[in-house]
């Protein structure tokens, strides 16, 4: 039976083996992960590994500790960084935020439909 020690101790190796061999990350280097939550275990070991060595790491997914970690591990240079990718995303929500307040706008108009409609019964009638 493997202890809950022995286990962090593989994934933490596991982290290193895909920072340092098989990704060969370097400071710098952006890189993206597509994962699931049944990952979290080794995204989290794997994320400190990738900031030690100064890589931008963005995932299709969260997980508990994401921003702890990343507080901790990152070096000033990578705090002070928005990555290209979250400038887009911000770009694209605040014009899906605009257009969702358009939207919201136009939502209210079926309750002046009701009423013409309501009106136009009555004239009918």
């Amino acid at each position: 039976m493997i202890t809950l020690y022995e286990m962090n101790n593989i994934l933490e190796k596991y982290g290193k083996l895909l920072v340092e061999y098989a990704l060969y990350l370097k400071k710098g280097e952006r890189v993206y992960v597509v994962s699931t939550d049944l990952a979290t275990p080794l995204l989290k070991e794997f994320y400190k590994e990738a900031l030690k060595v100064g890589a931008y790491v963005y995932f299709n997914t969260s997980f508990e500790d994401q921003d702890e970690i990343f507080f901790e591990y990152a070096s000033e240079e990578q705090l002070r960084a928005i990555s290209l990718l979250k400038k887009r995303l911000l770009k694209n929500l605040m014009l899906i935020c605009i257009l969702l307040l358009h939207i919201k706008q136009v939502l209210k108009i079926p309750s002046i439909w009701q009423k013409k409609e309501l009106l136009w019964r009555q004239i009918s009638l």
